[in-house]
């Protein structure tokens, strides 16, 4: 159980161009789409994304170049 906790990580991605709920949604349905995703909150109000994943399997790298090729700034605030 201690290894699994050791590969969680959480990364909070500012998501500049994130304005409706249509946004909102894609980026979410984005960030699913990878093995590893433990928890995915998106703000819409305040334009951000807090991913709790495995470390081990999908990197913060990955996850913000799927939100860059999407057409959204995406840069990490923490």
């Amino acid at each position: 159980m201690t290894a699994k906790i050791k590969n969680n990580a959480e990364l909070v991605i500012k998501v500049e161009g994130m304005k409706c709920f249509y946004c909102f949604t894609v980026v979410a349905d984005i960030l699913r789409e990878f093995d590893g995703i433990k928890e995915i909150r998106v703000g819409l109000n305040k334009g951000n994304a807090i991913v709790r994943y495995d470390k081990e399997k999908v990197s913060s790298e990955k996850l913000l170049e799927s939100l860059k090729k999407a057409g959204y700034n995406a840069v990490p605030k923490n």
